[in-house]
């Protein structure tokens, strides 16, 4: 099954969660010639990888129930990465816009910078923690038949069968 499966930094997934945020704040010069940060706009494109069993029609009945409870455990684990995107989009634009205004937008874009650094830390810690987790949840689904699937790569809008809302608000 890991002949197909995808990687990140030489290390193989049964599925993986790919994240790509792109974060723009708009600033505000204030009545006092400070800065502020008004808003910001944040944009997240999340594509999630996984396997896709098209040999499912050779199998055992057993089988294609393993199959069916692991596919299901991996996406929703794959899912969880999405929404963890998304609620760090949503935490990036609420302290950003909490900041204290500045005197030079330079320097409270420089603050904000490592803001989203801390964030960012923040939210690769969650995503081994969670990583870990389902790991040891996933790791009981052996296969009872030898298995080689396809994998897939989608957005969650291309799964009909999954109700999932990613946007940032």
């Amino acid at each position: 099954m890991y002949e197909h499966a995808p990687r990140r930094e030489n290390v193989t997934y049964f599925g993986l969660t790919r994240v790509r945020r792109r974060w723009t704040p708009q600033f505000q010069l204030d009545d006092g010639g400070t800065c502020s940060i008004k808003d910001v706009d944040i944009r997240l494109d999340i594509r999630h990888q996984g396997p896709y069993w098209k040999g499912s029609a050779l199998a055992s009945q057993e089988t294609i129930l393993w199959w069916g409870e692991f596919e299901t455990a991996l996406w929703r684990h794959e899912l969880q990465h999405g929404e963890a995107a998304v609620h760090r989009a949503n935490k990036i634009r609420e302290y950003l816009v909490a900041m204290p205004p500045q005197e030079d937008c330079k320097e409270l874009k420089k603050q904000a910078e490592q803001i989203v650094d801390a964030i960012n830390i923040s939210h690769r810690a969650y995503g081994v923690v969670l990583d870990q987790f389902w790991g040891i949840q996933l790791a009981r689904f052996e296969p009872i038949d030898p298995i080689d699937p396809t994998f897939w790569t989608s957005s969650c809008e291309e799964r009909p069968d999954i109700e999932c809302n990613l946007m940032a608000e």
